[in-house]
């Protein structure tokens, strides 16, 4: 009697929702609002609010560095309806605004370039990027999705470095509903671990060059971290890194220098995106033993988040489930 009326209840809400939204429409936003203060807009399929008995999927994407979430919801959209999992899945797409946006509404938070690491908002309130995506999660409860089983965060270029970096500093258990994959796309750079980076050998170790000082900074190391990295201790650090359902989605062609980090930090990690992420994951594998990232290759593919997103294997990283 109780799932049957969680599906009647999940029926009348798609009926007043207009079934779920699979393009980027204004009806379609919502507010999620952080603990710490302010509120963020975010493309939804389904309303939150509302019990989905339905849902086994729930898809968090992050968008790149021109702030697009209209298409990168679009984008998620149609690759869950091409996977067959349209009436399975959740998409979420949250936007994080710039300084020089205007307010949808007051109280809506503004980052500089520094959403994408994880730093504060610039106003009303100071809060952590990676704070939003943990008030998401706190909201896919057993309650209202009974049948969740995974937790996708996921993110292309921009969004990637997004992913890459939360993996590492995120909360513990940010969702008692599912489990959590989280999937890096073709980001610029990386968050290494310790000071050691790949040498011309093929191997790892701490650079000897004094013209670099600062390639161990925030967001390529942790010195002068943000205070929500400050906030996890290193032992915290290396145990998320070590037992997450990690996925590097790389392009096989992605190697030109559009959007890419060429500074000197950022170039001790490679030339470019799939050499960067063809070193991070043998880094992971000297550095982290019984590590849980994996190494998946879109062939023929570029730095473009609906072919690598839409492409099998990215279809394989959003849609299968937990391992």
């Amino acid at each position: 009697m109780k799932t049957l009326l969680l599906l009647l209840w999940a029926a009348q809400a798609a009926s007043a929702w207009g079934g779920p939204c699979a393009s980027p429409k204004a009806s379609c936003l919502s507010w999620v609002f952080p603990p710490q203060g302010g509120k963020v807009a975010y493309y939804a399929s389904h309303p939150l609010e509302d019990a989905h008995p339905e849902l086994d999927t729930a898809v968090i994407m992050i968008h790149g560095v021109l702030r697009d979430a209209d298409r990168y919801f679009k984008l998620t959209a149609k690759a869950a309806k091409k996977a067959g999992r349209r009436d399975t899945t959740l998409v979420l797409a949250p936007r994080f605004r710039g300084p020089e946006d205007k307010p949808a509404e007051p109280g809506e938070l503004a980052w500089t370039s520094g959403w994408k690491v994880g730093r504060d908002a610039v106003g009303p309130a100071a809060v952590s990027s990676f704070e939003v995506v943990d008030a998401l999660l706190s909201r896919l409860d057993k309650a209202r999705y009974p049948a969740l089983r995974q937790v996708v965060v996921a993110g292309h270029s921009a969004g990637g470095q997004f992913v890459s970096r939360y993996v590492v500093v995120r909360g513990s258990a940010p969702s008692p509903a599912a489990s959590v994959r989280y999937i890096t796309a073709n980001p610029s750079t990386y968050l290494y671990l310790d000071r050691r980076r790949p040498d011309a050998g093929g191997a790892f170790s701490v650079p000897a060059s004094t013209t670099c000082l600062d390639f161990d900074e925030y967001q390529y190391g942790f010195e002068k971290s943000p205070r929500v990295v400050e906030a996890r201790a290193p032992a915290v650090r290396e145990a998320n890194a070590r037992a997450a359902d990690h996925i590097l989605l790389l392009g096989e062609t992605d190697v030109l220098e559009e959007y890419l980090d060429m500074s000197c930090g950022a170039m001790m990690q490679g030339p470019n995106r799939r050499a960067r992420g063809e070193a991070y994951f043998r880094y992971l594998e000297e550095a982290l033993p019984g590590h849980f990232t994996r190494l998946m290759m879109v062939p023929k593919t570029g730095h473009d988040a609906g072919d690598m997103f839409d492409s099998e294997p990215g279809r394989e990283a959003l849609f299968t489930g937990p391992r």
